[in-house]
């Protein structure tokens, strides 16, 4: 069933795009595509572009297909591909090639056009797959995080010396001016003394030194040892003290979402390496105290691309 299911979708693929018209699977056959285990193999479902609806519904005579329902919004028909129930549909005056969720995905040597998983995982109807694609997204996250962690453990040190210097040295500058490394997310933080603070995915340490120079109880979360043994000597050099754990962030382990955290920070790049944010935010709910304060400072991506080689902004 799953053979034939996988022959339907890539048949009906190929034929429209011989015919040069826009489509997507959607549904449950474009969790299919992207690789989503689904619970039965029956019903396709298919968007092609309004104003070559007519043409689509041409091109499949062969298959017999019912007359076209019509409503305000989109028309539809029916038809059965070896076995397989579809539903051809256009929606009247959306362009299915604007469509921000619509992807490629190639199926052997061809390229079948599908609506992005991350779509529903927000769509109501098909909110009963959540489990399905989190599952999904998880397994991908791991092969992923594997590469990102085997990446930051090679000669990492090394780097951040040659970036910051001596980590002694780069101690005593962190003292003269603690507030200065953590800005401009300082100011949502309050007073730190005596506050618990875990920096997810805290790479080199600084923000975490800083803030144990200005009196809280600091713990950091990230997989570099490579990180963690320059965070370390950075703490011993400030004489202060620092909690580092080196783990992966969706691995940490139980004992340490104990819900007593005032604080959860993370900063500056850290969410492109997940690919499932839903994960994340679980975790950092379980860390926090009730009426803790999760802070994130980022940058959108396209902040990258209006700098200058030398450091300019355009």
């Amino acid at each position: 069933m799953k053979a034939s299911y996988y022959h339907s979708i890539t048949l009906m693929g190929n034929m429209l795009d011989q015919a040069n018209i826009p489509y997507h699977y959607t549904g449950r056959s474009a969790l299919f595509v992207q690789g989503v285990e689904i619970d039965e193999y029956k019903n396709i479902e298919i968007d092609v572009q309004w104003d070559v609806f007519t043409e689509a519904l041409d091109l499949f005579s062969k298959y017999s297909p019912t007359k076209p329902e019509r409503s305000p919004e989109t028309a539809s028909f029916l038809m059965d591909v070896e076995g397989a129930s579809v539903t051809v549909r256009c929606r009247f005056n959306t362009t299915i090639k604007t469509d921000p969720y619509r992807l490629s995905i190639k199926l052997g040597d061809m390229e079948i056009w599908c609506r992005s998983l991350y779509s529903y995982l927000y769509d109501e109807e098909m909110s009963r797959y959540s489990a399905e694609i989190h599952a999904y997204l998880s397994a991908e996250q791991q092969g992923f995080t594997a590469e990102n962690e085997q990446a930051w453990n090679q000669n990492n040190y090394l780097a951040l010396v040659n970036r910051y210097g001596d980590p002694v040295e780069l101690a005593s500058k962190i003292k003269q001016n603690p507030k200065w490394r953590l800005h401009p997310f300082y100011k949502y933080m309050g007073d730190v003394t005596s506050k618990k603070i875990t920096h997810l995915m805290g790479s080199n340490g600084v923000k975490a030194v800083a803030l144990a120079i200005l009196g809280a109880e600091v713990k950091v979360v990230d997989f570099s040892q490579e990180n963690a043994t320059f965070a370390n000597e950075l703490a011993n050099g400030a004489n202060v003290t620092i909690e580092y754990i080196v783990s992966d962030v969706l691995s940490l382990s139980s004992e340490h979402e104990s819900g007593n955290q005032d604080l959860v920070l993370m900063e500056l790049g850290v969410l492109h390496y997940l690919i499932d944010l839903q994960p994340l935010f679980e975790k950092i709910k379980m860390m926090l105290k009730p009426g803790g304060r999760f802070v994130l400072h980022e940058f959108h991506p396209i902040s990258t691309k209006l700098i200058t080689s030398n450091g300019k902004k355009t």
